[in-house]
């Protein structure tokens, strides 16, 4: 199975075999001895799938004027004002490159993101995201049935 989404898929808080992903499987499966295998994600908790507290379907762009974001090496760039760069400024030491940093910000690499500590909120992996990065590693050809959800951490005001 696959577990994606953000905190309710996560199970922030709580030990793997309490968590919502873990309980439904092992019914599903007709016992509580007999579980579903659950497809490793790529944090410090592969055991719980790709989820993460925090994560939101599409990362906010605030609209104004663009940001400084310092890079591993010392440049400045400039990049759009919102969820990437408040991430990017926020956890620097995730990106350990220049290129790593780059492509997160230009939204074609979360990966950086999945060394976050897990039960530290973070948008990043977004729910998108994380369906690219299992579809992107090619290991779900086994996979009978996903767990997903997302959107609660999407709600805000002045984002566009």
């Amino acid at each position: 199975m696959a577990v994606l989404g953000d905190s309710a898929m996560w199970g922030q808080g709580l030990v793997p075999e309490h968590q919502f992903a873990q309980l439904a499987a092992k019914r599903l499966a007709g016992s509580p001895s007999n579980a579903l295998d659950v497809l490793p994600g790529l944090g410090e908790e592969p055991g719980r799938g790709h989820p993460r507290s925090g994560a939101k379907l599409y990362p906010a762009v605030i609209a104004g004027e663009a940001v400084d974001v310092m890079l591993p090496a010392g440049a400045i760039i400039q990049a759009p004002p919102g969820d990437r760069a408040n991430f990017a400024l926020t956890f620097r030491e995730l990106f350990p490159s220049d290129q790593e940093m780059r492509h997160f910000l230009a939204g074609t690499n979360d990966r950086p993101a999945d060394r976050l500590f897990g039960e530290y909120p973070g948008t990043f992996p977004t729910v998108t995201g994380q369906l690219l990065a299992i579809s992107e590693d090619r290991k779900t050809d086994d996979v009978q049935l996903v767990f997903l959800n997302g959107g609660i951490n999407d709600v805000h005001s002045g984002y566009r």
